[in-house]
Parts: C-alpha cells; structure tokens; sequence
C-alpha cells in the first residue's frame, strides 16, 4: 500500500463530502472505485486542436471544471480549458507569465464563474508523455491540491496522458471520456484520437468564429478505434503526415520554379545600366574629295617627327 503523503499532494485528501452528485452515463473507459479524472470530449477536442495548431513548440492552457460524486466515489469532469495566451513557449519547454495568469482569471470571471481551475495542460511534440523538472515545479507551486491534475500532449505522435498526485508525486494514469454534445462544442467535430491526429484537421478559426453557427454532431462510433495496436495507430499517422510533407514540398518546389522562370524573363527584358565599355564609333571611309589635313613643316635644322592630330603646328611655318 503506498505511503499517504503528509503534504496534502495525495488524491487520499480529497475532500468531496460537498461535492453535488453527478451519475456518469456516456463515456469512454472503465468507472473504477476510486477518484477518476473525466474529460469531456469538447474539452479534449480543443486541446488537441490547440496544440496541432502549434506542433513545433509547446503550448499551454488551463483546465476548468467541478468536482462531482457517483456511486463509484469523486471523480473530477474536466469541461472547459483556457489557452494560456501570452505564455513564454519555446521547443523544450513553456512557461506561464503574469499576463497569462491575468488573461485566464479575466476568462474565468467571464464565462466560468461557477468552475474551478482544476489543472493544466501543455504539449510535448515529438517527444513523449513525461513531466519534466520543470512541469513538476509548475505543479508544485500552482497546481499542488489534492484532486488538481495535469495534461500532456504530443501533437506529433498523439500519445497523451494525465497525472493526478499520489504519494506526494504526479504520477500518470488512465482518463474516462465523456461524450457530450453542447452550444460550445457543437461548434467542434466531435473525433476520435487517430481523426484528431490528421494532419488536414479543422484549424481553430474554422469553427471557433463567432460567425460559425452551431450545428448539431452525430457521436462516430470509437470502438473500432479503441481496439487498434497503438503502434498502428501510431504508423498510420506518421505515414499521413510523411504524405503531407511530401505534398507541400512538391507545391514549394512548383512556386519556387514558376519564380525563377519570371525572374529570367523580367531580367532579360530589363536593359543592363552598369559599367560597360565604350561602344566603338564606325571610322568613316576615306573621302578623295575632302581636304587633306595641314602638314606641318619644320624649320631648317629641326627633326621630322610624325604628324598627329594633336600635334601642334609651330608658329614659324610658313602659310
């Protein structure tokens, strides 16, 4: 049996006696009992979505939701999330900044006044499901109650994984998936992971806007999915991203000729204005009827030298 941790970082502290009751009836997953962290599917949506809108980086956000009891025991719903907007993100790591923190209470008090920040979450792209020494810090400092959690994401490989505090440490564990179909997240498909993982997916400002009307989704059956090799899975998506790379390098290399074929018709026509040397002047024939040039004539006891055009005539020949 794991020691209960004396700091109060245990899901064993959990207090729930106040927390309303809520029974769990579509999700995904296996109800134990025991404190479970739920998310609904409009909530993870937009966590994938926001960290494929940004696979070369990290991203980050905030969890928002309640605390609820069933039969099994408490369980935690995570509904909404808040995109840390203004965060310090760099490939390795992320860092939330006052602004953000101003930024998510200011969303808080507007559209969530009745949910609690119940979490975080941030992407890993490229590099695994973990929380490095940093992530636990954050932790540590700004999500250390009992029943709060944290999210990682990898974008590129869509593994993820949440870590709730046991025995004083974040430690990773499975999640329940609530289907759920509402004004917020009937404005986004409900996928499965491997859909969520395309990389044609929906950008956020494709149904995000204001503008997009709602519309209602029909549910797509998850089984099939649920039962396929993760490694598949994971091949799968590494080909379909292999596929679009492949596309857009041929699109750049087609942009990229179609440039240089206009750039050498624009130069060609364009008149060359650098140093150049003197074009040579045609010499005229010689004309029998024109006079012939002055011939000098040297005094008595001067040298003949050859006569030039800018040989200058002596002031004592004789005109």
């Amino acid at each position: 049996m794991p020691n209960r941790d004396t700091t109060g970082r245990d899901t064993s502290f959990i207090e729930c006696d106040e927390w309303p009751m809520r029974p769990l009836e579509t999700f995904v997953g296996h109800r134990e009992d025991k404190f479970q962290v739920v998310f609904s599917q409009s909530a993870l949506d937009e966590i994938h979505i926001h960290g494929q809108g940004s696979n070369d980086i990290e991203v980050c956000g905030v969890l928002i939701g309640n605390g609820y009891r069933d039969e099994h025991g408490p369980y935690l719903l995570v509904e909404h999330c808040i995109r840390g907007n203004g965060a310090r993100t760099r490939s390795t790591n992320v860092t939330f900044t006052a602004d953000t923190w101003a930024y998510i209470q200011d969303e808080m008090d507007r559209d969530h006044p009745d949910s609690k920040m119940i979490g975080w979450y941030h992407t890993h792209p490229g590099f695994g499901i973990f929380l490095s020494d940093m992530d636990v810090f954050i932790c540590d400092n700004f999500f250390n109650l009992p029943w709060q959690v944290a999210f990682v994401y990898d974008p590129l490989s869509g593994d993820e994984g949440n870590f709730v505090w046991r025995g004083g440490k974040p430690v990773r564990e499975g999640i329940l998936v609530e289907d759920d179909v509402t004004p917020l997240s009937a404005k986004i498909p409900l996928i499965s992971k491997t859909d969520a993982m395309r990389s044609d997916a929906l950008s956020p400002a494709s149904f995000l806007s204001d503008a997009t009307p709602a519309r209602s989704i029909t549910v797509p059956d998850r089984s099939a999915d649920e039962h396929m090799d993760p490694k598949l899975i994971e091949l799968l998506i590494r080909i379909r991203r292999l596929e679009t790379r492949q596309k857009k390098i041929a699109i750049s290399f087609v942009f990229l000729a179609t440039f240089v074929v206009i750039w050498a018709v624009e130069f060609s026509a364009v008149p060359f204005y650098g140093k150049s040397a003197p074009a040579t002047q045609p010499t005229a024939a010689a004309d029998p009827a024109a006079p012939a040039l002055p011939v000098a004539v040297p005094a008595a006891g001067q040298p003949l030298h050859p006569q030039t055009r800018s040989t200058r005539i002596p002031s004592d020949v004789v005109k």
